[in-house]
């Protein structure tokens, strides 16, 4: 707020908070007249006040001065630009319609004459030598900034209230979680070890700041090439709460010793089932831990398999199914579908020799991803074999027995047409 003195007619100095600025010599239009002092008497110790006669200013050029001398006034206290036009508009009116009948204050104030109101001016015959207004930085620490008179339109608040940072990174526990608004993502890990059972939170802080963490991994485009957000570590189990909302593609893999998974049974978009992470309803499988050694038990529920689901557990011996499924079956540790037609899965540590049962006619894609077969006999008559099924290490090296008789030849030309080259004679049951 500025203090700027002002000489009265008697000599004496007086603040005031906003004055209008000095002009040289003053331009009065029409007639002016001169009201005799009141109070104590006195050179200047009566108010001036300015009749504007004859051809005077119009009421709408003074509006348009008193909405321009409040916008000034708004931009001194470092008011908003946002709210001004809409001041300003809000003010020209009454003002012109005041200006119909007398001067306003506030365009006597643009000839340099009237003062902003009597809460901030005072009768020059109670001003003594020596008064001051209050500093600005005073003004200040009371609290919001008020304008008074015509000019008072609204408050202008000042808040130092400092704002919740939205972007950044918190580690916890040696987990690392990237902040993206009120959110935290679970996207690696720091620190000199991670091993054993691992159980994310469903907040983290920073202070007094909180998130929710709601995503495990980052979301994989065509050009990265991501590890899990816990590859490399030693962790064995992994507990995810039930905020979690989304667990990205990719986003456990690299971890070769974590086992197991499990989900909070509050949360609405995951379950798990035998150490398996699946959908709330168990009708998807979503991932399987490269860790997970043994037999891997789908639920009744599941109807969808994705390709590849198994392929990166190496210790995974033998995928079972229960008897209530409607979508899938097992036989010898291999996955088909429930009509025992199509070859899902085959796990990798089923060993270097497989058997096909007869009846099986196709082999879906990636079902023998991982698997290091030597040894393949076809007991049915298979003539579709998905191009990624085997390895290529499979295809330039294993001996495929098929069955003869009627239809041999189109059977070869089948695995041949799949990339494999080595045959033995007719397979036997």
């Amino acid at each position: 707020m500025l203090n700027i003195c002002r000489t009265m007619g008697n000599g004496r100095h007086r603040k005031a908070r906003i004055c209008a600025p000095r002009r040289g010599k003053r331009r009065v239009r029409g007639h002016r007249t001169r009201r005799p002092p009141t109070g104590n008497g006195g050179a200047g110790s009566g108010m001036r006040r300015d009749r504007h006669m004859g051809q005077g200013t119009s009421a709408a050029s003074r509006a348009g001065k008193a909405s321009a001398l409040a916008l000034s006034i708004l931009l001194a206290f470092g008011a908003p630009l946002d709210g001004l036009s809409a001041y300003a508009a809000e003010k020209a009116e009454p003002l012109a319609e005041r200006s119909e009948t007398a001067p306003s204050r506030l365009s006597a104030q643009v000839e340099g004459e009237s003062k902003l109101d009597a809460s901030t001016h005072s009768d020059p015959s109670s001003a003594t030598a020596g008064q001051s207004s209050k500093t600005d930085e005073e003004s200040r620490s009371e609290g919001p900034i008020r304008l008074s008179g015509a000019q008072a339109a609204a408050d202008v608040p000042l808040s130092s209230e400092a704002s919740k940072p939205s972007v950044g990174e918190i580690v916890q526990d040696g987990l690392v979680y990237c902040i993206v608004g009120d959110e935290a993502a679970l996207v690696g890990w720091r620190a000199s070890s991670l091993e054993g059972d691992i159980v994310v939170p469903a907040l983290v802080s920073s202070g007094d700041d909180a998130y929710a963490v709601t995503a495990v991994g980052v979301e994989e485009s065509d050009e990265s090439d991501e590890e899990g957000v816990l590859a490399g570590s030693a962790a064995t189990s992994l507990s995810l709460p039930e905020s979690v909302e989304t667990v990205f593609d990719g986003a456990l893999s690299g971890c070769l010793s974590l086992a197991r998974v499990s989900v909070s049974s509050k949360n609405e978009t995951y379950a798990s089932f035998d150490g398996m992470l699946l959908s709330k309803d168990l009708s998807n499988l979503l991932l399987v831990p490269e860790g997970k050694e043994g037999v891997a038990m789908l639920p009744d529920q599941t109807d969808i398999v994705p390709a590849l689901a198994f392929s990166h557990c190496a210790g995974l011996s033998c995928i079972l199914v229960g008897e209530g499924s409607t979508s899938f079956s097992s036989r010898n540790g291999l996955l088909y579908t429930k009509d025992m037609k199509a070859l899902v899965a085959c796990p990798p540590g089923a060993g270097d020799a497989v058997v096909i049962p007869e009846g099986v006619e196709s082999i879906g894609p990636g079902a023998f991803a991982g698997c290091a077969v030597s040894s393949i006999t076809v007991l049915g008559d298979v003539r579709e074999i998905a191009p990624d099924a085997f390895d290529a290490e499979a295809k330039a090296s294993a001996v495929v027995a098929i069955p003869a008789g009627e239809g041999h030849g189109a059977r070869r030309a089948a695995w041949e047409a799949a990339g494999f080259s080595r045959f033995s004679g007719p397979a036997r049951p």
